[in-house]
């Protein structure tokens, strides 16, 4: 056996995949989507429990890639041809993507972009601080520009949720 065998096969056995004698990697159709699932559609064959992320756990720190209903992903079999740890690899179109670390929240759709931390969100933090900026009157010198301040958060909120 050489190197690059020897090196294969240490691998495999370590990932616990020795027995494993392919990847198979094909096209589906998404169905639907249950929390950090998906039902997929491949010619008339439905496949539920499709990982949507690479452990299905419950632990809250996750990156969570959401496609959307109709569109197509890319599935790896993990279970080596048996079909039963099926994952999503790729996406032809996304609806959501969700991360979390600790107490950190950043969510984008269509919609925008949530960024939430310990509570407080960040949209609600400036829209809060630019009302309140608007307020000050100014009795010597130039008082803020409510105009200009209204457009700031019109802009703020095509962006942020």
């Amino acid at each position: 056996m050489d190197t690059y065998s020897g090196i294969k096969e240490k691998i495999r056995r370590i990932a616990g995949t020795e027995k494993l004698q392919q990847t198979t990697v094909f096209p589906a159709q998404v169905e639907k989507i249950t929390g950090t699932t998906c039902t997929v559609k491949i010619d008339e064959l439905l496949m539920n429990d499709v990982r949507l992320r690479a452990v299905i756990n419950n632990e809250n720190e996750q990156l969570l890639i959401t496609p959307k209903v109709g569109s197509y992903v890319l599935i790896v079999d993990l279970s080596g041809g048996e079909y039963r740890d099926l994952a999503v690899i790729s996406y032809s179109e996304i609806d959501k993507i969700e991360l979390k670390i600790s107490e950190t929240t950043i969510t984008t759709n269509a919609n925008g972009i949530t960024i939430e931390n310990k509570g407080e969100n960040l949209f609600k933090v400036l829209s809060d601080f630019i009302t309140e900026v608007t307020k000050i009157i100014v009795i010597q010198g130039t008082s803020p520009n409510v105009a200009a301040l209204n457009q700031i958060m019109q802009r703020l909120n095509k962006i942020l949720r």
